[in-house]
């Protein structure tokens, strides 16, 4: 993976994704978006390692904090909440990381997934 994707990454992981969650102005994301840096900051050094074990582990902590936040989707919709147009893509947003954790994990793990060689879920 090159370092100028890395970087990509890396401010998605540890910027983007908290920026985001703090501009929805919901109180029932102020909890996962305080403790976010516990698992993005091991899935941004995942992006550094070479692909084996540690790497992995290290993507897993990530995936783990992306799918506790794409849980807040079902439940938000479940309520009825966020339906109109603005609430689809946030609940979009919630779960997105989570997707991009699985390739993550994936690829770190040296495995190819759903068809996608090692390159393209870098």
């Amino acid at each position: 993976m090159s370092a100028l994707v890395n970087a990509i990454v890396m401010l998605g992981m540890l910027v983007v994704v908290p920026a985001g969650l703090r501009l929805t102005g919901q109180q029932d994301l102020n909890r996962i978006r305080r403790l976010w840096p516990l698992f993005a900051v091991p899935g941004a050094v995942a992006l550094w390692l070479p692909r084996g074990p540690a790497a992995t582990a290290l993507a897993c902590c990530y995936a783990l904090g992306a799918v506790l936040l794409a849980l807040h989707a079902p439940r938000r919709a479940a309520r009825g909440r966020d339906l109109d147009p603005a609430g689809i893509a946030l609940l979009t947003a919630l779960a997105t990381p989570a997707v991009a954790a699985t390739a993550l994990v994936a690829e770190r793990s040296g495995h190819e997934l759903f068809g996608f060689d090692l390159g393209i879920l870098a």
